[in-house]
């Protein structure tokens, strides 16, 4: 159990870095699409600073240095794209294997991202747990949930 914080006006708070490393590495719980949103700009971010950064160690040329140095990287930035789009499709109430649906060539990862950033989440409680909730939103407190 991860342990909280108390703000100015006595509302538990879980601390903002714990609750980070669990929305964007794990795959369990849920996310609103705001976070999604937010996730995906910062992992579209990520990859053009990625991959400027492997292409110049690598000294522009050589490519086997370059995909070294890059392939560390995407695989890092795959597992924060995986873990994001389980959370949401958990929001919507669906199972994580919805991710497959990426699969499809281009089709696919167009479907993902419409759905998973336009479509409203369950409302309350669903098979994958409570619905996301603000940071300031205390457990014992359910009229603070978002």
């Amino acid at each position: 159990m991860e342990s909280q914080q108390t703000d100015v006006d006595g509302r538990h708070q879980t601390p903002p870095r714990a609750a980070w490393k669990t929305i964007l590495f794990g795959f369990k719980g849920r996310i609103r699409r705001a976070t999604f949103w937010g996730n995906f700009g910062i992992i579209w971010a990520v990859i053009m600073v990625a991959a400027v950064l492997a292409y110049n160690l690598a000294g522009g040329d050589p490519p086997n240095t370059f995909l070294l140095l890059w392939i560390p990287m995407f695989i890092a930035i795959c597992w924060v794209g995986l873990a994001t789009q389980v959370k949401r499709w958990h929001d919507l109430d669906m199972s994580g294997w919805m991710v497959l649906i990426n699969i499809i060539p281009y089709l696919g990862a167009l479907i993902a991202l419409v759905w998973l950033g336009c479509a409203k989440g369950t409302d309350g409680p669903n098979t994958y747990g409570p619905g996301p909730v603000a940071w300031a939103a205390a457990p014992d407190r359910p009229e603070t949930r978002v």
